[in-house]
């Protein structure tokens, strides 16, 4: 008799747009334009620490979370040694991952809005499965994501005198 065995397959990162944007501008100037252009409420959290076989690096991050039926954007700002890994081009300067019920946004718009911004050379739509190294930054973003949730409700709740 032949045992069947089980075999888990997930999909990998359904529901998911990244918008690339080349900019000299700093993490916090082009998460400010972000937030008045695009009515996003992005906040500094802990760097994401980026590991892979080759590297190690420390990169900038912003989260914001629209709620339980809402999108969840994430702003990080990459450097030279994450863009040789992840291959993307090399005037990728952050990105802009946006994930769950995307329907609703006009990511278009999100792109037009975003190039008006001082200091943008240019913002583009990444096909994230033509860019093999960018699978392992995903997965730390979601997972650096998680941390912060799970982080967000262990803290005490304040009971006023």
């Amino acid at each position: 008799m032949i045992s069947k065995k089980n075999i888990l397959q997930s999909e990998p990162f359904d529901d998911i747009m990244i918008i690339g944007v080349s900019s000299s501008d700093t993490d916090f100037v082009m998460a400010w334009h972000l937030n008045n252009l695009l009515r996003l409420n992005l906040t500094k959290k802990q760097n994401l620490k980026f590991t892979d076989q080759k590297l190690s690096e420390e990169l900038s991050f912003y989260y914001y979370n629209q709620g339980e039926n809402g999108s969840t954007f994430n702003l990080v700002m990459l450097n030279k040694m994450v863009i040789g890994v992840t291959k993307l081009p090399q005037s990728t300067d952050f990105l802009l991952i946006i994930r769950n019920n995307l329907t609703n946004l006009p990511i278009e718009q999100f792109k037009r809005t975003i190039r008006t911004i001082p200091k943008v050379i240019l913002s583009y739509m990444i096909e994230w499965e033509k860019f093999k190294g960018l699978d392992t930054l995903l997965e730390q973003v979601d997972l650096h994501e998680l941390s912060i949730e799970r982080n967000k409700k262990r803290l005490p709740l304040r009971v006023p005198r």
